[in-house]
Formats: C-alpha cells, structure tokens, sequence
C-alpha cells in the first residue's frame, strides 16, 4: 500500500483542488469527500493513526483500515476471511479508535509484538473493555453490547487480515473464541423474540 492514494483505492470522491489523504500519511483527513452524510462529524472524518505509539503497529492498522475500505484491493481478495464490501467511513473510524485502546493496553503490559497475542491475552482485554471500572478498581457496571463487540472486532480483524500485515501480525493459529464472530463474542442481541 505504499504511496497508495486512499480515496482512489476506496472509491471516494474529492474536489480536484482538495489534497488526497496517502497511505504513508499518519492522518488520512476525509473531511471533503463528497457525499457524506452531514450528521459525520468532523472530527470523525480525520483518521489519527499517531494515536498508536509504535510505528509497527500504526502499519498494521493502516493496513487493515486501508482494507477494509478498498476490499477488492488486489492485496485483500485473496484473504478468505476479508470484508467483500466496503466499510463505511464512520465504521472504519471505530475500528481505528479501538485498536489505539487496543495497543495501548498490550503497550501497558509490557507486550511488543502480536506474535505474543494468545486466546489468554484476548480474553483479557475483553474483560478489560466489558466492565466499567471506578477510580479505585473496583467494577461499577458493564459496558454495552456494542463496547463488547468492538472491543472483540479488532481482535477478530487482526486474524482475519493477518497475511496482509508487513510489520507484525499474530499468530497463525491463533483462533480466539473458537473464531465466533465478533457480535456472538459480545453476545450482541439477536433482535428475535
């Protein structure tokens, strides 16, 4: 994806005179691209990846949200597991926001490289993002379904995309949650009475 200009792979338009958020760029900013719901809220239009500390990682996220905009990417269509549409904007803006909470947490724990990533580990953090915890660590509730689903997708993203990352992926046989989905994980209502 090097010097990949991201509207064009995404299919997103621009005016002419706007400058076009590239790949190498730590803040891909869609604040023009044309067709947005007006209801997008500025600041979810410009993608901060330097909320990831560690360059290796930042990639890797650059990848997957790069992928998951532009699925029919030649780099993308060969994963089996890969999204065969496009994500939205707004989704894609979550995915980023979890995996900085994501990589900050494993960053807390003294963890360097996704290669240490095991089911352990991704049970873990799925603790960490289901309860509400007070000042004094005590739990105090429990998050959403939507919390638990996210916190759950980029874990499950990082599997699926695992062979288009360049600089650090997890292992091969790592299959959290005996690879349930992100919403089964989250146990997300199934809107059925």
């Amino acid at each position: 994806f090097t010097g990949a200009d991201i509207c064009h792979e995404a299919g997103l338009a621009l005016p002419d005179s706007t400058s076009r958020p590239v790949f190498d760029d730590d803040l891909w900013d869609f604040t023009d691209v044309v067709g947005l719901p007006v209801q997008m809220a500025l600041y979810r239009r410009r993608f901060d990846f330097t909320t990831i500390d560690d360059p290796r990682w930042r990639l890797v996220v650059k990848e997957l949200i790069l992928a998951l905009l532009a699925p029919n990417h030649d780099a993308v269509v060969r994963l089996p597991r890969a999204y065969r549409t496009p994500l939205h904007l707004t989704s894609c803006y979550h995915r980023l926001y979890e995996a900085g909470r994501f990589f900050g947490w494993l960053a807390q724990r003294g963890i360097t490289t996704l290669a240490a990533l095991d089911t352990h580990l991704c049970e873990e953090y799925l603790a960490f993002r289901r309860y509400v915890i007070d000042s004094h660590g005590a739990v105090v509730g429990e998050q959403s379904p939507g919390v638990r689903r996210a916190a759950a997708q980029i874990i499950v993203d990082l599997v699926d995309y695992r062979d288009l990352f360049t600089a650090d992926r997890v292992p091969a046989d790592l299959r959290p949650w005996g690879g349930a989905t992100a919403s089964a994980v989250a146990e997300m209502p199934c809107g059925r009475r």
